[in-house]
């Protein structure tokens, strides 16, 4: 989760590093979807979620529109830090 000031510093770091914009939360958003998200992590019975639970508790949070992308943003999110791993061992 990243935090920004306004809805234009997202779009200055969406286009920064070359990402397609998607849907900006309010705090209240993210608090709601963070206490369904988090309510069970610490239970030993815990073993990860499948993405129909993922889904299923973004529905709850009253994010449907998040839903379709979320194969694909986590195939984003290993193709960046992918890249930021390659980029990293250039230094």
């Amino acid at each position: 989760m990243l935090l920004f000031r306004s809805e234009e510093w997202v779009d200055k770091w969406c286009k920064r590093n070359n990402l397609e914009r998607g849907k900006a939360l309010s705090l209240q958003q993210v608090w709601e979807l963070s206490k369904l998200w988090y309510h069970n992590r610490m239970l030993l019975e815990y073993h990860g979620r499948s993405m129909e639970q993922v889904a299923e508790i973004f529905k709850q949070a009253g994010l449907t529109s998040a839903i379709p992308n979320l194969k694909l943003c986590r195939r984003q999110r290993c193709q960046t830090l992918t890249q930021r791993r390659k980029a990293a061992r250039l230094f």
